[in-house]
């Protein structure tokens, strides 16, 4: 067994497939097939990044590897073993390819502390991604709020953490888009 890496949803879930924490799953003899059937994973942590736009949860696993293709292994064993912390997410906040910020910056589970490492990120849809995070702390959102780009002070606008007194702001934005997602949250809120 091999020390891999998967992504699931929320509740343990891939494809409809339930794991269990500690469980070791196995699949009938000779049904495994690279990116048809069996299970999925990759020898590097921010590969699984490259399938997973959006993954709720990102395990530490182990598995029995069948086969490979590009970055990306099946197994027709997989145990999760751990839960991929804040750590791993603070060392792929820092990783040279902006994708996988990106990544890092969509995900729901990141906290608050990661997010804040991300909010000078120089690509746009780093800061854009941040700008939509609900785990970003409203102090960040008021610092993303004055952005040169405006797809971030969009994202800022549609952001239910935004303040008041920054989407006061944004309302008076030179973007019309911008302008128009801070009324629609500001009539949201009932806050005019």
């Amino acid at each position: 067994m091999e020390k891999l890496y998967k992504a699931t949803d929320s509740n343990s879930t891939c494809l409809e497939y339930r794991y269990i924490l500690g469980e070791l799953h196995v699949m009938e003899p000779g049904s495994v097939e690279i990116c048809s059937q069996g299970f999925h994973a990759c020898r590097e942590l921010k590969d699984v990044l490259h399938y997973y736009y959006f993954p709720k949860e990102i395990w530490e696993v182990e598995g029995n590897v069948i086969s490979e293709k590009d970055d990306k292994v099946v197994c027709d064993q997989i145990r999760l073993v751990r839960l991929i912390t804040d750590e791993a997410f603070t060392t792929l906040a820092k990783d040279e390819d902006w994708r996988v910020r990106l990544a890092i910056a969509r995900n729901a589970n990141t906290s608050s502390e990661v997010l804040t490492t991300l909010v000078g990120d120089e690509d746009w849809h780093v800061r854009q991604a941040v700008a939509s995070n609900a785990n970003t702390p409203s102090e960040f959102l008021a610092t993303l709020a004055e952005d040169e780009n405006w797809r971030v002070r969009f994202a800022i606008a549609r952001n239910a953490n935004t303040s008041s007194e920054v989407l006061t702001t944004l309302a008076e934005d030179e973007e019309d888009d911008v302008r128009d997602a801070t009324v629609e949250t500001l009539k949201d809120r009932k806050d005019i």
